[in-house]
C-alpha cells in the first residue's frame, strides 16, 4: 500500500463521487418526471375519452426544479446533522458507547486492541462503539479526520472473533482511516440521503397516518386527512424508491473497489493472513454472516467491514467473500464452512478467556481443545521501551513510505509504550474530567518556582480544581519515559470529545500560556503544543479538517526552506557547522538546484506553524517530497534523538500523513 497514491487516488475518487451523485440526481429527476408525465397523460386519456395529452415543457422545467431544491435540501439537512462526525454515524444506529476503562472484560479487550493499533500507526485512539443486539460479524469506521474518527464492531465480532482475528478487522478498517476513504464515506452518506430521503420520509409518513387512523373512533368519520396523508406518503415512497435504486447503485460503485486494497492492508498492518482472513471465514460459514437488523444498515452499507445483505448483484458494496479470501491467498471450500458453522452452532465458554483461541466474549467453537490440555506458555518479562538511537542495519526504504503504515513491530513497540505508561496515568487520561490535568501535567516545569507559576495560570484559567489535578499528577509524568510522552497525549485527547466549545478553547489557551510563561519555547513544548492543538482543533469542528491539497512543492520552495533550515537548527543546537549540514542534505533531496543557505528565523515556532500551515495543501505525492527532505536533515548525523523524532511525528500529523512510532535510526532516502 502507498499512502500518498492513495491519497492522490482519494482526491480523484472525490471528483468521480461528485459526477456519479449528479448522474444519480440526473437520472432520479428524469425518471421522476417521466413517471408523473405518465400518470398525468393517462388521467388525461381517460378524462378525454382517448385523448391523452403531456405536461408542458414548462410544467417539467417546474418540476424538476422543484425536485432537485428538495434533493439539496435533503443532502444538505444530513451532512449538517453528520457534523459531529463519527460519533453521530454510531450514535444514529443506536450504537452502546465504550468507556474509557470498561468493567466488562470483552469491551476491555476491545479497547486495548484498538488502543494498541491506534499508538502504532501514529492516529489518536478512535472513539469506540458496540452494537449491542447485533448477532452478526460486522463493524465500520466513520468520520472526517483521525481525531473525530469512530470505530463501531457489532456484539457478533465479540462474541465469534479471536483476538488477533478482530485486530485483523480493526486493521482492515484503520486503512480505510488512514487512506481517506472514511471521509470519502461519510459524505457520500450524506449525499445520498438527498435522493433517497424521500423513501424513509415516505414510509414515516405512512405509519404515522395508519396509526393515526388506528386511534380514531367510529365517530370521526372525516377520513380525508388521512387519505391526504397517505397519499403523499405514497408518492414519497414511489419516489423514494426511484432515488433508492440509483443510490444502492453509487454505493455499490464507490465502496466495491476499496475492500479488497483494505483486507490487503489488514495484512500488510499485521503481517498475518489468518485473522482477516478467520474473520472472513466466519462471516461465511455462520448463520448470521455479517447481516445487520438496525434500520440505517442500508444507509450505511458502504462502511462496513462485510455486506449487511447476502447476495451478488449490482447493488452488492462487497466483492464475494471467496473473492476476498482468493485475495489473500486463502482457500475455503464448503466442506470447511459446514464444520465451522457445526463447531459454532453450540459454543462453550472456554476456562481461559485470554487463549489465542477464545472469542473477545470468552467464547470457543465446540471443537477446540478443553481448557488445560494445552500447555500454559510461561509469562515472558515485560520488555522495556526500546532506545530510540539503537543501532540496526539500515533498510532500503524511505521514512515516507512508513507513513500510513503499521507493521507488527510497530504494534509491539506500541504495546511497550502502553505498558510504560503508569496505570493511575492511564485512568486519568481515560477520564473526561482529569485528561486536561494530564496534557497540562505534560507542560509543567522542572523548576519549582516556574511551575507554581504555572499552576496559578491553570487555575486561572480552568479552575482551582483543574490546577490541584495538574499538580496530583506531576510527579508521575515526570518520571514518563520520554517515548511516552506523547502517546499519553493522544490517549488523553479523545477522552475531551465530549466537552463544551468553550472549555476546549480554554484549555488550548491555557496551554499556550503555559508554553509562553518563561518566555522559553522548548521543542518538546513546541511538539505538544502542536500535536494537542491539531487534535483539539480536529474535534471543535470535525467537518472542516482535512482537505486535499492542490498546490505543488515548486509554489512552495521558500516554506520549504524555512522548514528545513529551523528543523536543522533544532537538531543541532549550538553546531553551525553540524546544521548546515543537515540543511543541505535535506535541501540535495528535495530541492537540489534550490542555492539557499540555513537562516532559522528567531521566533521559530511562528515560522514553524505558518509554514506547516502552507505545506498542508500542498499534493499528496509533493508532501512525500517534503517528508523525505525533513527525514534526511534530522538524519544527516546518523543519530535520531527523541525531540527529532517527536518533531518528525508532529509534522507529519499536521501535514495529515500520520507516522508510526519511531524506534530506530531513520534510513538514508533513496537518491
Amino acid at each position: 500500500m502507498d499512502f500518498f497514491a492513495d491519497q492522490h487516488r482519494y482526491h480523484r475518487r472525490s471528483s468521480g463521487l461528485l459526477a456519479l451523485f449528479a448522474l444519480a440526481v440526473l437520472t432520479t429527476v428524469v425518471a421522476v418526471d417521466a413517471i408523473i408525465n405518465g400518470f398525468y397523460y393517462a388521467l388525461a386519456w381517460l378524462v378525454t375519452g382517448g385523448h391523452g395529452r403531456s405536461l408542458s415543457w414548462h410544467a417539467l422545467v417546474v418540476l424538476s426544479l422543484i425536485q432537485l431544491a428538495i434533493i439539496a435540501g435533503a443532502a444538505i439537512w444530513r451532512i449538517r446533522g453528520l457534523r459531529g462526525g463519527g460519533c453521530s454515524v454510531a450514535m444514529d444506529l443506536g450504537a452502546t458507547p465504550i468507556p474509557a476503562s470498561p468493567d466488562h472484560l470483552p469491551w476491555r479487550r476491545l479497547r486495548d486492541v484498538v488502543e494498541e493499533i491506534g499508538i502504532a500507526s501514529g492516529v489518536p485512539v478512535f472513539n469506540i462503539f458496540v452494537l449491542e443486539d447485533e448477532p452478526g460479524i460486522n463493524a465500520f469506521a466513520a468520520g472526517y479526520t483521525t481525531s473525530d474518527a469512530a470505530i463501531c464492531v457489532t456484539q457478533g465480532a465479540l462474541d465469534k472473533l479471536t483476538r488477533d482475528e478482530l485486530q485483523g478487522v480493526i486493521a482492515h478498517e484503520l486503512s480505510h482511516v488512514v487512506n481517506g476513504d472514511m471521509r470519502l464515506n461519510i459524505r457520500l452518506l450524506g449525499l445520498l440521503f438527498g435522493i433517497h430521503g424521500f423513501g424513509v420520509i415516505g414510509h414515516k409518513l405512512l405509519d404515522e397516518c395508519l396509526d393515526y387512523s388506528r386511534g380514531r373512533t367510529r365517530e370521526q368519520n372525516d377520513n380525508s386527512p388521512v387519505a391526504l396523508g397517505l397519499l403523499a406518503g405514497m408518492a414519497a415512497v414511489t419516489y423514494g424508491a426511484v432515488g433508492s435504486v440509483c443510490a444502492r447503485l453509487v454505493q455499490a460503485a464507490v465502496a466495491r473497489t476499496r475492500e479488497s486494497l483494505a483486507d490487503a492492508c489488514a495484512v500488510q498492518y499485521t503481517r498475518q493472513t489468518q485473522g482477516i482472513a478467520g474473520a472472513l471465514k466466519k462471516i461465511a460459514a455462520l448463520r448470521f454472516g455479517s447481516g445487520l437488523r438496525t434500520a440505517g444498515a442500508r444507509e450505511v452499507a458502504h462502511m462496513l467491514f462485510g455486506s449487511h445483505r447476502r447476495g451478488k448483484d449490482w447493488f452488492a458494496t462487497h466483492p464475494p467473500l471467496s473473492t476476498r479470501l482468493r485475495a489473500l491467498g486463502v482457500r475455503f471450500s464448503d466442506a470447511e464452512a459446514e464444520q465451522l458453522a457445526q463447531a459454532w452452532n453450540h459454543p462453550r465458554t472456554d476456562g481461559d478467556p485470554t487463549s489465542p483461541s477464545a472469542s473477545l466474549s470468552g467464547f470457543v467453537s465446540a471443537t477446540a481443545p478443553p481448557p488445560g490440555t494445552a500447555p500454559t506458555p510461561t509469562p515472558a518479562t515485560e520488555p522495556a521501551i526500546p532506545p530510540l538511537a539503537a543501532a540496526e542495519q539500515p533498510g532500503s526504504r524511505r521514512i515516507s513510505h512508513k507513513v500510513g503504515q503499521t507493521s507488527t513491530r510497530d504494534l509491539d513497540l506500541a504495546t511497550n509504550v502502553a505498558r510504560a505508561i503508569p496505570a493511575p496515568l492511564r485512568a486519568a487520561a481515560m477520564d473526561a474530567q482529569r485528561a486536561a490535568a494530564v496534557l497540562l501535567c505534560l507542560l509543567l516545569d522542572g523548576h519549582t518556582t516556574l511551575r507554581v507559576r504555572q499552576l496559578d495560570l491553570v487555575a486561572h484559567g480552568l479552575g482551582a480544581q483543574t490546577a490541584r489535578a495538574t499538580d496530583s499528577l506531576y510527579a508521575a509524568v515526570s518520571r514518563l519515559d520520554p517515548m511516552a510522552r506523547l502517546p499519553l497525549a493522544s490517549l488523553a485527547v479523545p477522552s475531551l470529545r465530549r466537552q463544551p466549545r468553550p472549555q476546549l478553547l480554554r484549555l488550548l489557551a491555557t496551554m499556550e500560556a503555559l508554553v509562553h510563561g518563561d518566555a522559553h519555547v522548548s521543542l518538546d513544548e513546541y511538539c505538544l503544543m502542536r500535536l494537542v492543538g491539531q487534535q483539539l482543533r480536529d474535534l471543535l469542528d470535525p467537518a472542516a479538517g482535512f482537505r486535499p491539497g492542490t498546490r505543488r512543492l515548486r509554489d512552495c520552495r521558500d516554506d520549504f526552506t524555512t522548514l528545513a533550515a529551523c528543523v536543522a537548527r533544532q537538531g543541532n543546537p549550538g553546531d553551525d557547522e553540524a546544521a548546515e549540514r543537515a540543511f543541505a542534505a535535506g535541501m540535495r533531496q528535495v530541492l537540489p538546484d534550490w542555492q539557499s543557505r540555513p537562516e532559522p528565523p528567531a521566533d521559530w515556532q511562528t515560522a514553524l506553524d505558518k509554514t506547516l500551515g502552507a505545506l498542508d495543501h500542498l499534493r499528496a505525492f509533493d508532501k512525500q517530497m517534503v517528508i523525505d527532505g525533513i527525514a534526511a536533515t534530522v538524519n544527516a548525523d546518523g543519530v535520531l534523538t527523541v525531540a527529532e523524532s517527536e518533531l518528525l511525528r508532529v509534522i507529519c500529523a499536521i501535514l495529515h500523513c500520520p507516522l508510526p512510532l519511531l524506534h530506530s535510526p531513520l534510513e538514508p532516502a533513496a537518491t
